[in-house]
């Protein structure tokens, strides 16, 4: 495969990001996911399949299991763990590559540009994230659907069976997706049973993990004290569509909405002057099964709305509102570049404190890194432990968890009754706008250090 000038620019932001997170410690939910759990099978031996409860989300451990398992060969460090990443974003960038080429052929090169542009994509490429793994698995299997490449469509679809039970949801998808593109050459159930014979190693490893955890543990995704429990609370017709309008903010937020707007315009006013070919109208099936399948049962429950969640059906999105301009022969250079300068717009929306931004899904939370260990380092110089200090997710684990360092000192619970010192930070969902407003009018400022658009108050309880 022929690499140009075009091809290199376009995988810049990825490979851009990734160096500059060589040495940044594990962030949002890699602390648990990758972190905690590599470190828990680091200890206590890879033979091991079920993770203590207290880290256990009840997704198969493949990110922890894989990571422990490089640690065991290359050594235990933050450098080693973004390293261990380099495979599957490779694996990522080429396949999905591949899938442009197969739907636009001819403008794929350009495409990629602000295919890669992708602020959730970005946002995780930083991390050590089991949804990086999760979206090489999703892109092997999607082109080995779409080129008939039979081993594609094993491996991807093992991946995502090993990855999360989001990975199982999306192994559904693309097994109806395939289903639906061979509706024609499938004429007899003994054809049905050989293709789906396929997914049969994916199916097996998946059951069999679910299986033996629920005869282990007795619960399958979550159990009542889960410390994840609350975002599995079911929500009532109000949350319902509270959670419609979320999910509409998240296909908008940090700039996503300016891939859809000019799409839409001209759905809208050239609808009668052109017809959908058949690759729109097959991304928008595959976009309605993800949708029904992926999405929807993410709206009944109260906190299942996190922006990287929605990378499969953004990225998917993405390709069929190029299909429809590609259609209505609306595609052009210039509008990709626009796009491109409005998508980098998005970066650098900030909203004001109290309300929930997705951090892991953006860029720009990296100045969080050194801001933290500012912090940190004033703390020590004043001498004050960390057991005295409140402190909130993500920065409230150990150092072992968060830089794979030997210190096992904690923050305090967060609790504003008994809490002699609250560490405070914007990069934290925790806090809502009466906390802040709380802390400004009745506590006590010790020190405030910040790199924007992270900031990190360490506040006292005003006893007087």
């Amino acid at each position: 495969m022929r690499i140009r000038f075009i091809d290199i620019l376009s995988f810049l932001p990825l490979s851009l990001v990734f160096l500059i997170s060589l040495n940044n410690a594990f962030f949002w939910d890699t602390t648990h996911l990758a972190s905690a759990q590599a470190n828990w099978f680091f200890e206590n031996g890879l033979y091991r399949l079920c993770l203590p409860d207290s880290i256990d989300s009840g997704h198969p451990p493949l990110t922890g299991w894989l990571l422990a398992l490089w640690w065991k060969l290359f050594g235990k460090g933050l450098l080693q763990s973004h390293l261990f990443m380099l495979p599957f974003l490779v694996l990522l960038c080429v396949q999905w590559r591949l899938i442009l080429r197969h739907y636009f052929r001819s403008h794929s090169e350009y495409l990629q540009v602000f295919l890669f542009l992708n602020p959730y994509l970005l946002g995780q490429a930083m991390l050590v994230s089991p949804d990086i793994i999760l979206l090489s698995g999703f892109g092997l299997f999607l082109h080995g659907i779409l080129t008939d490449q039979k081993w594609k469509m094993i491996v991807g679809s093992i991946i995502l069976g090993l990855v999360s039970l989001r990975g199982m949801s999306c192994n559904l998808c693309l097994v109806l997706f395939a289903l639906y593109l061979r509706s024609g050459k499938i004429k007899t159930f003994a054809d049905f049973v050989k293709f789906i014979s396929l997914f049969i190693p994916s199916a097996v490893l998946a059951a069999v993990f679910l299986i033996y955890h629920y005869f282990a543990k007795g619960w399958i995704g979550f159990h009542a004290h889960s410390p994840w429990v609350s975002s599995f609370e079911k929500v009532n017709f109000t949350g319902f569509l509270r959670n419609i309008i979320i999910s509409v903010w998240r296909f908008c937020d940090q700039g996503l909405v300016f891939l859809w707007i000019f799409p839409l315009w001209v759905l809208y006013k050239k609808r009668k002057f052109f017809s959908f070919t058949k690759s729109t109208i097959d991304l928008f099936i595959l976009f309605l099964i993800l949708s029904v399948l992926l999405l929807f049962p993410q709206l009944l429950y109260k906190q299942l709305l996190m922006h990287r969640y929605f990378i499969p059906l953004i990225l998917i999105l993405t390709l069929l509102a190029v299909s429809l301009l590609i259609d209505a022969k609306a595609l052009t250079r210039k509008y990709i570049v626009i796009v491109c300068l409005c998508l980098m717009s998005g970066f650098f929306w900030i909203y004001p404190d109290g309300i929930s931004k997705g951090w892991d899904a953006m860029p720009l939370h990296y100045s969080y890194y050194q801001t933290r260990q500012e912090a940190l380092q004033r703390i020590t110089d004043l001498r004050i432990e960390k057991s005295k200090i409140g402190a909130s997710f993500p920065y409230n684990l150990s150092g072992e968890i968060l830089d794979l360092s030997n210190d096992k000192t904690q923050f305090s619970e967060l609790d504003f009754n008994n809490n002699q010192y609250i560490l405070f930070s914007n990069i934290s969902n925790d806090f809502d706008r009466s906390d802040i407003h709380q802390l400004n009018a009745n506590w006590k400022k010790k020190f405030s250090v910040a790199s924007w658009p992270v900031v990190f108050i360490l506040y006292q309880r005003n006893n007087n």
